[in-house]
């Protein structure tokens, strides 16, 4: 079926290898909603013949990401816990919310990885949201601080580091609750 019209607006409905695609194209005009429909579909036969880049929805979580990361990091490194420390704040913001939220009023988008790709504004909320974090030391440690080593404890001569934790795991997709997206 070609395009058709519903107000003002054009729609598509179409099948393609057995897969029904019905939607808004968002154009006002017939010409225009036909050029869309056939960008669509040269989008699919492009990721049907393996020239096309994955759709949205199939890159991994930042979630998902920094439970790997971490894992795959940390047998190279003996320090896990600058890490550790590193991966918690960015999750607060491309991650997903834990249903145990020490951080009430950080925004936990769950993210993908290739959010920032498709919609590089997200790169500039993060970069604001981290300029409005307050800028003292949490736990003892400051993350991308020209002044670290003086807000760190175990940085200065004659303190000891915290023990690394034995333990150390990201919430599950199972484990935390969904918040919303953009």
């Amino acid at each position: 079926m070609s395009p058709y019209k519903r107000g003002s607006i054009w729609y598509d409905d179409f099948w393609f290898q057995g897969q029904r695609y019905v939607g808004t194209t968002r154009q006002t005009t017939k010409g225009d909603a036909l050029a869309c429909e056939q960008d669509v579909r040269r989008r699919l036969r492009r990721q049907a013949a393996g020239l096309g880049g994955p759709s949205a929805g199939q890159a991994p979580r930042f979630q998902d990401w920094a439970e790997v990361h971490f894992h795959e990091r940390t047998q190279h490194m003996s320090r896990p816990e600058f890490l550790e420390d590193n991966i918690r704040v960015i999750l607060r913001f491309w991650g997903a919310r834990p249903k145990q939220d020490d951080h009430p009023t950080d925004p936990y988008h769950d993210l993908r990885l290739d959010d920032p790709i498709r919609h590089p504004v997200w790169i500039e909320r993060f970069e604001a949201w981290m300029r409005g974090r307050d800028s003292s030391p949490r736990h003892g440690t400051t993350i991308g601080r020209s002044s670290a080593a003086f807000t760190r404890p175990h940085s200065c001569p004659g303190i000891e580091p915290p023990a690394a934790s034995p333990s150390i795991r990201f919430a599950t997709s199972h484990e935390r609750a969904w918040s919303s997206g953009p």
